[in-house]
């Protein structure tokens, strides 16, 4: 079974002037780190982020996870800034929610409440106990806020006494997002205050992996997935597989996810081609560096379905 643990759902459209500066981030990092030279203008690459981004009916994601062989994805519909009305943001969660009511073996959704929202640990509550959703997403750089913080406190007792996984984003961002406040650290302390939560850093740090791995070494509650590491695998194979293997055998095997951050980061590196990419890895990977397939099995679903208790 592959699961894309880490996958983006829009309720509304982007609107241009937000698609250019993300196609140009696009641009000056990713297709960078992927040794990539685009072949479009910046508008008609903000135009096919528009596209693949407004999928309020979930058909254009089915479709790729049914191309690329993905059996099972966690989506939800982010919430980065507490200042926002709370029913937009509540409406996208129960968007988010009805896709994966619709579709429950293909789509599971999680919640992303920001903390500093008034009411937010009753908001999370609303979304795990009657929308039906099954973890919390944050992302601390886009919101600005510190996931120690006593607001983020109160909703992380939330989510370890209704026994759903936390994802946050850890590593440094592009734009106006700072790094500060999703250091791979903090997942320590918030590891430490509560045992009983599953913790996924998603992208695992990005190249602050290290740090990530010293505290999945010692909090046995600390996971990471892979999302945005397609743009390594592609650019820099020999190093991501490597690395990859450190990580692994730092942390062990059973505490990688494999994930996406689609759909944006499709229009770098397909979907079918990051999957291929891992299944490979037994058979491709460089001299003196060796996966075996039962570590592949793992990462593609098997750690997923046990935190996710499917």
């Amino acid at each position: 079974m592959i699961i894309d643990s880490h996958y983006h759902f829009y309720f509304q459209k982007l609107k241009e002037p937000d698609a250019l500066k993300r196609a140009k981030s696009q641009v000056d990092i990713w297709y960078r780190s992927a040794g990539i030279k685009p072949e479009k203008s910046l508008s008609e690459m903000a135009r096919d982020r528009m596209e693949i981004t407004y999928d309020p009916d979930g058909a254009k994601l089915l479709q790729r996870m049914e191309e690329a062989g993905i059996d099972l994805t966690v989506v939800f519909a982010n919430d980065g800034d507490y200042k926002s009305a709370e029913a937009e943001i509540m409406a996208a969660q129960r968007a988010c929610a009805e896709l994966s009511r619709r579709t429950p073996n293909k789509i599971i959704s999680f919640a992303s409440i920001h903390p500093n929202r008034k009411n937010a640990p009753e908001l999370l509550r609303t979304c795990i106990n009657e929308y039906g959703m099954r973890g919390l997403k944050w992302h601390p750089a886009l919101g600005l806020f510190d996931p120690t913080s006593p607001e983020a406190y109160n909703v992380l007792r939330v989510a370890q006494e209704l026994n759903v996984p936390l994802v946050t984003h850890t590593g440094s961002i592009y734009g106006s997002a700072n790094g500060k406040f999703s250091h791979p650290m903090h997942l320590d302390q918030i590891a430490l205050d509560f045992p009983g939560l599953t913790v996924v850093g998603a992208h695992m740090g990005h190249l602050l992996w290290h740090d990530w791995c010293e505290v999945a070494y010692f909090k046995r509650n600390v996971y990471g997935d892979l999302s945005e590491w397609q743009i390594f695998a592609v650019g820099q194979y020999e190093w991501f597989c490597r690395t990859l293997r450190e990580m692994i055998d730092l942390v062990g095997v059973d505490r990688i996810l494999f994930s996406t951050d689609g759909p944006y980061m499709e229009l770098v590196v397909s979907n079918a081609k990051w999957v291929k990419i891992i299944k490979d890895l037994p058979g491709n990977a460089p001299k003196g560096i060796q996966f075996k397939e039962e570590e592949i099995a793992a990462i593609l679903g098997g750690n997923a379905k046990s935190i996710l208790g499917i």
